[in-house]
């Protein structure tokens, strides 16, 4: 990691840590895209990236910043807004929550569509209502940012469903099972060295969305 802040996972893919990294706080990702740089956060109300202000401008800015759910939403959102103009992209049913903490924010509708050339909206109920991943096609591979939907506990990989969300949640993940993707990346807490992992085929992406939903109880 560099003083920066970043750790580089891809050529492409940066994993931005928080300021003060404690058990509480999360990751952040950065990705540089010739379409547009994109930033899929989940800043801490404690902390903040902007000492990757410089690194990610010279690296050409930031273009988007995709939410996956509300519980990603800060203040900081807007911090980076300032910097780069950046807006806040979530789904339409988590607009309302997303708004009482970010001031710039853009709603997108709540089915599988592209929101750019570059970036597919994956809809996954069951964390949250309005809960999104998102597919993006890079120079040579496609990953697929789970958001919270998805996550590393330090011991497995798992799913994370609201109270009642469990039947939403386990239909969103045969979703993402039938996905084409070749590495998916989860936001994790900062003091999680794994965010990641590679699953280049069809029967390793199946194999791996069974394993969470059995470790999270889905069935």
């Amino acid at each position: 990691m560099d003083r920066s802040g970043m750790i580089a996972l891809a050529p492409s893919v940066f994993r931005v840590q928080p300021s003060k990294v404690t058990p509480t706080k999360y990751c952040s990702f950065f990705v540089v895209h010739p379409q547009g740089n994109l930033m899929l956060p989940c800043f801490a109300k404690g902390a903040s990236i902007e000492g990757d202000f410089e690194a990610m401008a010279n690296m050409g800015g930031v273009s988007a910043q995709l939410l996956g759910d509300m519980h990603l939403k800060s203040n900081h959102c807007d911090v980076l807004h300032k910097r780069f103009g950046a807006w806040t992209y979530c789904s339409e049913p988590e607009r309302d929550d997303v708004g009482k903490s970010v001031g710039n924010v853009k709603a997108f509708p709540f089915h599988r569509h592209h929101l750019f050339p570059h970036v597919e909206v994956i809809p996954t109920p069951g964390h949250r209502p309005g809960g999104t991943c998102f597919l993006v096609e890079m120079d040579g591979f496609r990953a697929l940012f789970a958001g919270d939907n998805v996550g590393y506990d330090g011991a497995n990989w798992t799913a994370f469903p609201s109270k009642s969300g469990k039947e939403a949640l386990r239909q969103s993940l045969s979703v993402l099972a039938d996905c084409e993707f070749d590495v998916l990346y989860a936001i994790t807490l900062a003091v999680e060295p794994v965010c990641s992992i590679s699953l280049p085929t069809a029967e390793a992406r199946q194999c791996f969305f069974n394993d969470v939903a059995v470790q999270a109880g889905l069935v």
